[in-house]
């Protein structure tokens, strides 16, 4: 590459890699490779240093590249910064392409070092293929996200040499599926299984595999084929898939080959039960049975990414602080495009999460009912009982004195370091005063309630006042006074957000430990249901692999016997956007199926000041500006 900005310093990446369970990444630069690649640390090292290229760089997995697939998506709403791509506007002086389009090709470089370098090493032969299979995994893994963002593109498959700085052309779309998949093939012969250890060397958690090189080559065939069957059937923006040398039906058989490949690695399996399915998404549960390979998150400086801050609210203590709540649901998406009753949605949103208001999320899953803070800190009324020296009056917000059992909801949103407790006051039938034992307070929704039927709470009391905390009235069917509507100022919030990257420990906008889920098995067992459907033209033959995704969350068995083909791959989008969504997917199922106008237009066209139509050019984004202008071979 030519660039005038970034590409014409060779700089590597070298990161200090130990035996441990999961993969290290530590990185610092250095500015030569020519006599770096003399023995085995010097191969493994070069290795790690490509790995952690995935997220060295905001342009990439730790950050933009994230939010702009969501945001070309039809799933909802992103940054207003990523708004051209909400729009179907992007042109090649987007600032977001031009930080993507630098990282990924940096990526590269650093991958071909290893995979010109590492041959001429003296060692075992075994991790010597390994290693470069790792390393052409990743190669592959960046110019397929290339050509499916991008198009044609200029494909260096070697080093580039100190004394050169010429740019090259770009080539076709069959010569970079051909890169690919050349890569990809050598990677599933020459992986490791998940933890195999030869010669005292171990497969680290975190690494690729032999199974995660068959899934992305079944992944790669996959779209391969769909998108020349869509191409076939007219739609414009896969036009150019129609210069592969195969037939669809090719394609798919291969997929489905590779897919059967993937599931023999006894390392890794689906989820037993709901429970089970739930707790792949917690962050301190990375590298999982279900995931076959992932963009690893740390809660080190520098080793991060920001995946939790994107995915979940701002300052909810969900992910770091600092900037949050990118990416977010959209009512339609959820309402028209996946079966939002099914456990694998309902088990993986946020029903409630608290800032200094409480968040609620209404019965049909599409937004949440906002509470207002009403009580924080001085504002908590002073009294001169030395142990309860702080109260909160409750009896002022009640319009009838005689109402019965009152109960309340507290959310905690801050406690001193040494704890606060609380107790109940309450007034009889007689009007005598009760109080109730000490309970101490925890952070998040404390519940109050009468301890009898005809007792009323009056007020709350405090041993502390440096707490801050929402009051909601949860007997929805009394009668609340007009002062007591305005302090809990009520609204809508209609959006959604997805609890699959949750990091409560996170500190930082980049110290999340969540990993970025590059294909889990459960996208295997879709891509079989997809390609055997597809070859035989009979829906019915893709139940057993959704079933088995379905059965391991308690969800009704799906029939596609009766289906017509068209039918099946609605349905089919309705199962890979529940199992995957806001996982980096959607936008590219879309265009290789051809629906991205029609489908985006659903959800967006109603919400003002956004376009939901999608034009052929809008299958892919332009070459960034800053190469074109700098490279004279693209024209």
């Amino acid at each position: 590459m030519k660039n005038t900005r970034s590409f014409k310093i060779i700089l590597f990446l070298f990161i200090g890699f130990y035996s441990c369970e999961v993969l290290d990444e530590d990185p610092f630069v250095q500015t030569e490779t020519e006599n770096f690649y003399q023995n085995l640390n010097d191969a493994l090292d070069g290795l790690t240093s490509a790995y952690a290229r995935l997220k060295s760089g905001n342009g990439y997995y730790k950050q933009k590249y994230l939010s702009t697939l969501f945001a070309a998506s039809d799933q909802g709403l992103s940054t207003f910064l990523l708004n051209d791509f909400k729009n179907g506007n992007v042109t090649s002086s987007d600032p977001n392409t031009e930080d993507i389009w630098i990282d990924i090709y940096k990526a590269i470089r650093d991958a071909n070092n290893v995979i010109a370098k590492v041959p001429a090493i003296d060692m075992d032969e075994s991790l010597k293929f390994r290693i470069i299979g790792e390393a052409k995994f990743l190669r592959a893994l960046h110019y397929f996200n290339l050509v499916r963002c991008f198009s044609e593109v200029p494909l260096r498959l070697v080093p580039v040499e100190a004394d050169v700085d010429e740019g090259l052309p770009i080539s076709s779309i069959s010569e970079i599926y051909d890169a690919i998949t050349s890569d990809l093939e050598y990677a599933t012969t020459y992986c490791w299984d998940r933890n195999e250890t030869r010669n005292n060397e171990i497969n680290n958690l975190g690494r690729v595999t032999k199974a995660a090189a068959n899934a992305m080559l079944a992944k790669v065939y996959l779209r391969m084929a769909s998108c020349k069957r869509t191409a076939m059937a007219g739609i414009e923006g896969n036009i150019k898939y129609l210069e592969l040398s195969e037939s669809p039906a090719t394609y798919y058989q291969w997929a489905a080959d590779k897919c059967d490949a993937a599931l023999l690695d006894s390392g890794f399996m689906l989820s037993g039960n709901l429970d089970q399915y739930i707790s792949i998404f917690e962050a301190d549960n990375g590298n999982n049975h279900e995931m076959l390979f992932e963009v690893q998150g740390s809660d080190e400086i520098g080793q991060g990414t920001a995946v939790s801050n994107l995915f979940t609210p701002r300052n909810a203590g969900l992910s770091g602080t600092g900037f949050g709540g990118s990416n977010k649901l959209k009512g339609r998406f959820i309402n028209l495009h996946l079966n939002k009753n099914d456990p694998r949605f309902q088990n993986s949103i946020i029903k409630e999460y608290q800032t200094c208001r409480i968040f609620e999320i209404y019965p049909g899953s599409t937004g949440y009912r906002a509470y207002f803070p009403i009580a924080c800190s001085s504002t908590i009324t002073a009294t001169n009982n030395n142990n309860w020296p702080f109260t909160f009056l409750i009896d002022n917000y009640l319009d009838d004195p005689n109402a019965s059992e009152r109960t309340f909801k507290i959310n905690v949103n801050r406690l001193p370091e040494e704890g606060a407790s609380y107790r109940r006051v309450e007034m009889d039938e007689d009007d005598q005063l009760s109080y109730g034992n000490a309970e101490p307070l925890t952070m998040g929704v404390n519940t109050l309630t009468s301890s009898s039927a005809n007792n009323k709470l009056i007020e709350v009391q405090f041993d502390n006042s440096d707490i801050c905390f929402n009051q909601l009235i949860l007997n929805e069917e009394d009668d609340v006074s007009d002062d007591v509507k305005e302090q809990r100022n009520l609204y809508s919030l209609w959006q959604g957000w997805t609890s699959k990257y949750i990091d409560r420990g996170a500190t930082t906008p980049y110290t999340s430990r969540q990993n970025w889920h590059v294909i889990r098995l459960a996208d295997v067992y879709l891509m079989r249901a997809e390609a055997l459907a597809e070859l035989s033209q009979n829906p019915g033959l893709a139940s057993q692999d959704i079933n088995a995704l379905r059965a391991r969350v308690g969800m009704a068995d799906f029939n596609g016997a009766a289906m017509t083909m068209d039918a099946f791959r609605t349905a089919l989008l309705e199962e890979r956007a529940v199992e995957l969504y806001m996982e980096g997917h959607r936008f590219f199922d879309l265009t290789r199926f051809g629906v991205y106008d029609e489908y985006c237009r659903n959800v967006l066209d109603v919400i003002p000041g956004t376009d939901g139509s999608r034009q052929a050019e809008d299958y892919t984004w332009p070459i960034p500006l800053i190469e074109v202008s700098a490279n004279s071979n693209i024209n």
